[in-house]
């Protein structure tokens, strides 16, 4: 018996010993395993899923101004922070809690009559909204108002017709300020009174950009109701990663924060929204292949970011860039497939978009190129065979470039003759982009020539070092044996709508001394390149 616990006790001793020795192999196997990792990543950075620590509130920004409730309706707050993930909580507080009451996660609920302040606010910033609970025609006319906003079509004025007419028979205490509002904003739809509109918000206090981007709406509609098609363009727009990065401060990380399936587009759509056809530069790529040029950079976006355009109402995109092969051939076809399948339009080099548009039926050939680091030359000779090919009394010819000196207020000259040779072959309007500001509108030959749009939602870059842009509209007319541009008006924009020189891929109407700043500065440029002394815009 002795024997057998002596043989025992040295087998647990065994035991022990074999289990310390297992569990130093097993923890040796995971530093190894990490080390092993880390090594991969830093070799070859897996982006599928990137997880960042939250860091301390640097700004928040609530989406409007002021709101509008009734007596026990409920209202969750949208706003944006930067960074969108951080360590900070977030009190809310009410001026009034007679009036409004907010919890923890900044659900409002009117809880009386009156106006109260709702105040967001993080360890080193802060945010308010003014809010009023009104009667329950008021919210509805705020719903009218928002429903301009974001296109104006006859349904929209109509029913903002309506709710004036409402309003005017209304004694509802705000009533009248309110309908002088909406009255002032449809008014747009023949010209608009920017003071008359400045007057009547602020008297009834409601959402000063929401208000003025309604107008705007109008503005466009009227606009395409007084022509027979109206084509609408913007600039730069890269919808994707930056050099691989999806991170903080990036588009990808951006656009998920947001929760919009359109938020590039969310303050502009409404304008989109007032054409026959929208077309944007699209600068980069939607693939999930993550083999890429050897390049400065290269901008890759998820194939699901295509359906975001024609829910933006951005009909077609121009392909012919610097960034549209940035992931190769298998790039190119793949962004290629899934703009096809969402629906959306696509000119490239020597691949022309036929189209017609408008009541009329107008055929519109859109032609495109690159000429960053190509053959000028042979580019030129292209183009001109294209033009004399598709040219007709009753086609309108549009030619998009991409080309010119990234950075420079100015066109080259031999950008101005080659474009000059264009026209004189027929072209209608030649629409540009590239650099990354914004270029002057020459006038040439009774033809319309903008030379650069300027970024627009452009993913390329996380500051905003070049905020001012716009977007162009070209005015159509036809009679049964031709058709012309019978103008072009503008919208002056920046790139950003966060204020400053942070980008959130967000462009934003301008309106104000901020507009025409803007306007000033395009005509500015233009008159140097023999433009227009004015150019048609909303006076918002």
């Amino acid at each position: 018996m002795q024997n057998f616990k002596e043989e025992l006790l040295r087998d647990k001793k065994l035991v022990r010993v074999l289990a310390a020795a297992l569990i130093g192999m097993l923890l040796c196997l995971c530093v190894l395993t990490t080390v092993c990792v880390q090594c991969v990543c830093a070799g070859s950075r897996d982006e599928r899923e990137i997880v960042y620590i939250g860091g301390q509130l640097e700004s928040i920004e609530f989406l409007e101004d002021t709101y509008y409730m009734s007596a026990g309706s409920r209202l969750s707050l949208r706003m944006r922070t930067q960074p969108e993930v951080y360590d900070d909580v977030i009190t809310w507080t009410s001026s009034d809690a007679t009036v409004l009451l907010v919890d923890g996660s900044g659900v409002v609920t009117a809880s009386g009559r009156g106006t109260a302040v709702i105040t967001a606010s993080g360890d080193n910033c802060s945010d308010s909204v003014t809010i009023s609970v009104v009667d329950e025609i008021l919210v509805e006319a705020a719903d009218c108002v928002r429903m301009l906003s974001e296109g104006c079509d006859a349904y929209a004025l109509s029913s903002a017709q309506l709710m004036a007419e409402r309003l005017d028979n209304c004694s509802a205490e705000g009533a009248e300020n309110v309908k002088d509002t909406i009255s002032n904003i449809i008014a747009y739809t023949e010209s608009g009174d920017r003071a008359a509109l400045e007057a009547a918000i602020d008297a009834s206090g409601m959402d000063d950009t929401l208000c003025r981007t309604a107008a705007a709406c109008c503005w466009a509609y009227g606009e395409q109701q007084r022509c027979d098609a109206v084509l609408t363009f913007a600039g730069d727009c890269t919808l994707a990663r930056f050099n691989e990065d999806a991170g903080k401060g990036r588009f990808p990380s951006l656009y998920e924060a947001s929760g919009s399936p359109t938020y590039p587009f969310d303050r502009v759509k409404g304008i989109f929204a007032c054409d026959d056809l929208t077309l944007i530069n699209f600068e980069g790529t939607l693939t999930d292949s993550p083999k890429h040029q050897d390049k400065t950079f290269y901008f890759r976006g998820a194939p699901e970011y295509a359906r975001m355009l024609p829910q933006s109402s951005v009909e077609a995109v121009t392909l012919a860039n610097n960034h549209s092969w940035d992931y190769f051939q298998k790039g190119y076809d793949d962004t290629v497939r899934h703009l096809t399948d969402a629906g959306v339009a696509i000119t490239r080099t020597e691949q022309p978009l036929t189209t017609s548009v408008g009541s009329r039926s107008i055929p519109v050939v859109m032609l495109a190129a690159s000429g960053v680091g190509a053959d000028h030359s042979e580019l030129q000779r292209s183009l001109l065979a294209a033009i004399k090919e598709h040219k007709t009394d009753r086609t309108i010819v549009v030619v998009n470039l991409h080309w010119g000196v990234e950075g420079s207020s100015y066109p080259e000259k031999w950008q101005r003759d080659a474009a000059h040779e264009l026209i004189d072959a027929g072209a209608d309007l030649i629409v540009s982009h590239h650099p990354h500001v914004m270029q002057g509108i020459e006038i040439y030959n009774g033809k319309y020539i903008a030379y650069s749009l300027g970024n627009f939602a452009f993913g390329g870059n996380a500051g905003a070092n070049s905020p001012r842009t716009y977007i162009l509209r070209a005015r159509l007319s036809a009679d049964d044996s031709s058709a012309w541009v019978d103008g072009i008006s503008v919208l002056p924009c920046r790139i950003t709508s966060t204020g400053t020189r942070t980008n959130n891929y967000q462009p934003m109407l301008c309106f104000g001394a901020d507009g025409d700043g803007i306007y000033s500065e395009l005509i500015r440029l233009g008159k140097n390149i023999g433009g227009a002394d004015a150019i048609d815009r909303p006076d918002i």
